[in-house]
């Protein structure tokens, strides 16, 4: 830890804390069990999609870019933003899916 070190009521006040979250045993127990890889798999869960639809998301926000930089309208910027939102978060669950064992 940079800077300087607790002093000892910091010390007592810190320890008092711990020991009452720790007393909490439903707390302490789904903090001691979650993992960075059950989140990682709920996300992946919720942006399940397939190669296919990736694809297509992908050619619809290629399709609105071009019209967008053509048109220069906001409707067509924003249906450009939420296309290419989805998009980027289905790629992120098909790269996901494919880097994570099951």
């Amino acid at each position: 830890m940079d800077g300087p070190a607790l002093s000892r009521r910091e010390r007592q006040i810190l320890a008092a804390i711990e020991a009452d979250l720790k007393a909490d045993t439903g707390l302490d127990r789904r903090l001691s069990t979650m993992t960075l890889g059950r989140l990682w798999r709920l996300w992946l869960q919720v942006c399940s999609v397939t190669g296919s639809t990736a694809v297509f998301l992908t050619a619809c926000s290629l399709g609105l870019m071009t019209v967008a930089v053509q048109v220069d309208s906001v409707p067509v910027l924003a249906l450009f933003g939420l296309f290419w939102l989805a998009t980027l978060i289905a790629l992120v669950g098909l790269v996901g899916r494919r880097l994570l064992p099951h």
